[in-house]
């Protein structure tokens, strides 16, 4: 099992992490307020982009408190094909997205795939 982690500091854009399948995805909490995270399968030329033009919010403007920490379980969009998608993308177009909505925001991001 491979993981990775990464801290979401200073941007309200979105981070590719270049995976369309997670076991385990923790976004923590690490700010002195609330943060509001997004989690999308999208379009990876929406890396470090402010918004997001091709893809399928799987969290939207979700609130995590001060100190906690948010946890999805397993995910798997790779059998998504291109009969799947529409204006003629390709699958291999798409990868996990995580943004913040506040360029202030501090998040831990922690992924077992």
């Amino acid at each position: 099992m491979a993981s990775l982690a990464f801290q979401i500091t200073g941007t309200a854009n979105y981070k590719d992490f270049k995976l369309k399948k997670f076991r385990l995805l923790n976004i923590s909490n690490r700010d002195t307020t609330a943060i509001t995270i997004d989690v999308v399968f999208g379009k990876d030329d929406n890396d470090g982009e402010s918004s997001i033009t091709n893809g399928i919010f799987i969290l939207d403007g979700v609130t995590i408190p001060i100190g906690a920490t948010l946890s999805l379980g397993p995910m798997d969009f790779s059998a998504i094909t291109k009969d799947d998608l529409t204006d003629g993308l390709s699958e291999e177009d798409y990868t996990l997205l995580i943004g913040t909505a506040n360029s202030a925001h501090v998040a831990d991001v922690y992924i077992e795939y």
